[in-house]
């Protein structure tokens, strides 16, 4: 993930909006935030935090985190953060949340919104989990990009557990995690190996022998079969030659019935061709005459009819155009007239506009006279003005010459602050070294009484780590001691115990008994009995009582282990507010020798109050003069715009007037046809009337003449048409009546030619107008199949000469055949059974075969996957997987380690995933990585954390090798801050991006592109960059 911009506004101590451009400040890969405490530094990472995850290690959703997050002063809170994924990809994160104006703890839900950059440069919103985006959940994210403030370490001194599944997380190594795919493989190929056995089970044996049997069986059926088949074949031969013999003797009986019923139709068809005959003749020789006579008649009389019609509109049109031509000549005279009216209403308008201008002049020059009037009045007022204005000017000058230099007072005013807070930093050091001190008598007063317990008294003036030690080695002599006397009681009773079992023996042996030991019969000096129970009680109880002393001295040591343990660290704690207290002694000192401000005394703000409170009246009253001076100024402006604006007033009316006035003269210049005298008691509006209707009767005029000439001309046109017409028809007359007797003539003739037709006849004969293909298609077809018939009764009466057909021997074939076809189909169901079930027997024969090499197969596949089951059970694959690239990580940060510690130190993991610090300094012994010193832990987990990033990158893809630090390093000597320095300052040669965030001064000389954070009381925290200072 690499940052481009972040904005944050009313985030605890932000108060205003403050922009922080990642794009310059990554620029040089090394960069830094640097500010007191309580700044507003770690705020920052924060910011991005929760834009991005919706959460923050300070807060968490149970602490009222909306309103404790939000300044106080603020009633708003906003953040946005831009940055790009390791696919090059743009997002930005919003959060917004306000404050309830009416109730002030009430702050609402703060709302997250998470947007792409699509192609076209718009913002889109999105759901994905920024979980997705960035490859990181928030706990891994705060421990490899934004590492807050006592995490930096995290990583290094986590437990095998924990570092085990955040390396999954960062990895995605659960991929690995394969049990549960085995696992479901498992019991899949089970089931299949279960289904083999009971497909198996279901077939049963099956044997070879069975299919032979079978297949003997079908050939035999096969013989007989084909016998059967020969003999039914010579029965259906004679069955077909009966069959046929009856069926030519069926069809002769019908063919002979047809043929009388045709010879009987014949006569009817002959009669029926005959009239068909005289139809196409009478239509090839008439229809066409018949149906131009027809036309023709038609024609005749519809042209006598439009011939009478066109002489009566003839008629009607000339009593029109007579009509028309009169009334057109009285409306000529009239238009000729028409300018004269025109020209008339014309001069009467301009006379009119004459009137109406004088009537404007007059009040122009009323207007002009107030104009002038107005105009010495506003210069009256712009003068009084500017004389306000220079006074309150000299006013405003003085009142600044006396306003105290209020930097100077900020920076008086922050040298008391630091000195207060030097003040109350040496207070609580104090107080610390009391308790220190108090601390220190607690643990004397332990010793001493520890010391009674052992009777060894502590010695005056000896420290108390050093009788520390002295009652250490007394405990230990001491449980020396006790141990050894334990052994000797132990001796002591196991010799007690061989001397009851040989009293035992002794108590039974005579003389001449054979001895159980050494077997000899004679027995001199018998073992005398005595109490040997009651001494092995007592060495019990005083054993008992030895080693509860024992117990009570290891515990003793192991107690006072504790107090040295302790006192080791009290001194470093001690060693540590020594060295605090002279700092702050001299920072005191060196922050007294800054002071050097004349007027102002270092023990007393009283002068600085003074001034203060001074630049805060002055500051007032010249907030009030540059108020009036600013509202006089705008009154002037005003004033300005006032007086411009009458006096292009006057100007504008001035030329108004005169153009008015010199219309006045063009006007009357123009009017020569009326005589204005006789018009001036006449208003301008009754002369526009009277204009107005001159001007529509000379419209009217010219209207109407244009209306009655187009009527002449449209009525002179139709006459001559009608003219043309009426011509046309009386020729076409003469023609029609020419033609229809031509044609009567020839139809008369064909009728004389032909004697068997006349006038009446010829009419019906073509009015009846019948089917002639259709007759003459039917008397063919009747023709056709007269001649068939008679053809086809001879040669079926030639097919049967000499035969003859016999009932019985036809039913005795019938009964044969029928016998024969029910024992073949007998044999062929036989057959048929046989054939399925060897079908069925071969089929089940090669499944059992296949199911057989399927077992063995499954059988297999299960054992194989039962052991990958077992391989893969309780994630073991996953954590070899994450032990590998530990050990990958450990190797990686190695490279860096052994060299920032001069090759004196390495990175080791243990067989249990814990990191080692390999001592070359020491024969190459393995130790503890909590006895590294800050400098080195710092090493450490920086080159861990570096590795980290670097693995990321490579595993997800990643272009950008980014994370911030949180690490005040204020608790770290100067040759471990040198260390610090020196490493940082190595990451510049680096393709990486590391921020680091710190109030050690020391720090801003190293790093150079920084932006530097200050928490203003008034303002609140504000972020300015290195290269935006002077």
């Amino acid at each position: 993930m690499i940052p481009h911009k972040l904005t944050l506004q009313g985030l605890y101590s932000y108060i205003s909006k403050q922009t922080i451009d990642f794009d310059n400040l990554t620029r040089d890969g090394l960069f830094g935030i640097f500010g007191s405490v309580g700044s507003g530094k770690s705020s920052v990472l924060e910011a991005i935090s929760f834009a991005l995850y919706g959460d923050t290690e300070r807060l968490n959703r149970k602490d009222n985190r909306a309103y404790n997050m939000m300044n106080l002063r603020s009633d708003k809170l906003f953040l946005e953060f831009e940055f790009s994924n390791g696919e090059n990809r743009r997002f930005l994160c919003r959060v917004e949340g306000k404050r309830n104006s009416k109730k002030f703890e009430d702050v609402g839900k703060l709302n997250r919104i998470c947007y792409e950059k699509a192609e076209n440069g718009e913002w889109i919103p999105i759901d994905t989990p920024v979980e997705e985006i960035t490859g990181l959940s928030y706990d891994n994210f705060r421990r490899t990009v934004i590492i807050p403030q006592g995490k930096f370490q995290e990583f290094l001194q986590l437990g095998p557990k924990e570092r085990t599944a955040m390396m999954q997380e960062l990895f995605h190594l659960h991929r690995y995690d394969l049990y549960a795919g085995v696992a479901e493989l498992h019991n899949k190929s089970v089931k299949v190996l279960d289904g083999l056995d009971g497909q198996l089970k279901t077939l049963g044996e099956i044997k070879p022998e069975q299919i032979e049997e079978l297949t003997l069986q079908l050939e035999k059926m096969k013989v007989e079969l084909a016998n059967l088949e020969n003999e039914q074949k010579g029965v259906q031969d004679k069955i077909a030659a009966l069959k046929r013999i009856q069926e030519l003797k069926a069809k002769l009986e019908s063919a002979q019935e047809l043929l009388v019923q045709l010879v009987d139709k014949e006569k009817e068809i002959n009669e029926q061709e005959k009239e068909l005959n005289l139809y196409e003749k009478s239509v090839r020789l008439f229809k066409s005459l018949m149906d131009d006579s027809h036309r023709l008649k038609n024609d005749v009389a519809g042209n006598e009819k439009s011939l009478k019609e066109s002489l009566l509109e003839q008629e009607k049109l000339k009593k029109y155009f007579d009509e028309a031509s009169v009334q057109f000549q009285k409306t000529k005279k009239e238009y000729e007239k028409r300018d004269v009216m025109k020209r008339e209403a014309d001069e009467l308008k301009k006379f009119s506009e004459v009137l109406t201008l004088k009537q404007a002049i007059g009040e122009l020059t009323k207007r002009r006279q107030k104009g002038e009037q107005m105009l010495a009045e506003k210069k009256s007022v712009q003068t009084d003005l500017r004389g306000k204005i220079q006074v309150a000017s000299e006013q405003l000058i003085k009142d600044k010459e006396q306003l105290p230099d209020y930097a100077m007072l900020m920076d008086i005013k922050e040298w008391y602050r630091h000195r207060e807070q030097l003040n109350k930093d040496a207070a609580n050091l104090v107080k610390q070294q009391q308790e220190l001190n108090e601390q220190s008598e607690d643990f004397k007063s332990k010793l001493q009484n520890h010391g009674r317990e052992l009777s060894l008294p502590m010695p005056d003036g000896m420290e108390a780590l050093a009788f520390c030690k002295e009652l250490l080695k007394e405990t230990e002599l001491q449980a020396v001691r006790l141990e050894e006397q334990l052994k000797e009681m132990d001796q002591n009773r196991i010799r007690l115990k061989v001397q009851s079992e040989l009293q035992g023996f002794a108590v039974d042996l005579k003389e001449g008994d054979a001895c159980p030991l050494c077997g000899s019969e004679h027995h001199p000096d018998l073992l005398k009995p005595h109490n040997v129970h009651e001494e092995l009680a007592a060495l019990n109880h005083k054993s008992d009582d030895i080693q509860k002393k024992r117990q009570k001295t290891l515990a003793l040591e192991k107690e006072i282990l504790k107090i040295e343990a302790e006192l080791l660290s009290f001194r470093k704690e001690k060693a540590r507010n020594e060295k605090e207290v002279d700092e702050i002694k001299k920072e005191t000192e060196t922050h007294l020798k800054k002071f050097c401000w004349e007027g102002h005394h270092p023990e007393s703000p009283d002068k600085l109050t003074q001034e203060l409170q001074k630049h805060k009246t002055l500051t007032e009253v010249i907030k009030n003069g540059e108020k009036l001076l600013e509202e006089l100024r705008t009154k002037l402006d005003e004033a300005d715009k006032d007086l411009k604006k009458y006096e292009e007033l006057l100007t504008a009316l001035g030329h108004e007037l005169t153009a008015k006035e010199s219309r006045v003269e063009t006007l009357l210049s123009d009017i020569k046809h009326i005589n204005t005298d006789d018009f001036r008691e006449v208003s301008a509006e009754a002369l526009n009337n009277k204009s107005a209707e001159l001007i529509k009767r000379a419209d009217a005029i010219e209207n109407r003449f244009k209306k009655e000439e187009e009527q002449i001309n449209e009525l002179s046109r139709k006459r001559n048409e009608l003219i043309g017409k009426v011509s046309e028809l009386q020729k076409a007359e003469v023609h029609l009546k020419d033609s229809l007797a031509k044609n009567e003539w020839k139809i008369e003739e064909l009728l004389k030619q032909n004697n068997d037709l006349n006038r009446e006849k010829l009419a019906v004969i073509l009015a009846s107008e019948p089917n002639v293909n259709k007759i003459r298609k039917d008397i063919e077809e009747y023709r056709s199949l007269l001649a068939t018939k008679r053809a086809e009764v001879k040669q079926l009466e030639a097919d049967l000469q000499g035969q003859q057909f016999d009932p019985i021997e036809w039913e005795k074939l019938i009964n044969r055949n029928e016998t024969l076809s029910e024992k073949f189909k007998k044999l062929i169901d036989e057959s048929g059974q046989l054939k399925s079930d060897k079908k069925r027997l071969e089929a089940d024969f090669l499944k059992f075969k296949e199911l057989t090499k399927a077992r063995e197969e499954a059988e297999l596949r299960t054992a194989d996957l039962s052991d990958m089951r077992n391989l893969f059970k309780g994630s073991g694959f996953v954590n070899y997987i994450s032990t590998v690239y530990l050990q990958e990580l450990c190797k990686a940060a190695n490279d860096r380690f052994y060299k920032l510690t001069r090759q004196q130190l390495s990175l080791e993991l243990g067989d249990d995933n814990m990191f080692y610090i390999r001592d070359f300094l020491n024969d190459g012994r393995v130790r503890s990585v909590k006895t590294l010193s800050g400098g080195q832990t710092f090493q450490a987990a920086l080159s861990l954390a570096l590795a980290l990033a670097d693995s990321i990158q490579k595993h997800t893809s990643e272009h950008g090798n980014f994370f911030f630090l949180d690490e005040g390093f204020g608790t770290l000597d100067k040759d471990s801050l040198r260390v610090v320095f020196d490493t940082l300052k190595s990451l510049r040669h680096e393709n990486r991006i590391v921020g680091v965030i710190s109030h050690v001064e020391e720090m801003q000389q190293e790093i150079t592109t920084f932006l530097k954070v200050v928490n203003d009381e008034k303002t609140g925290s504000q972020v300015t960059a290195s290269w935006e200072m002077s």
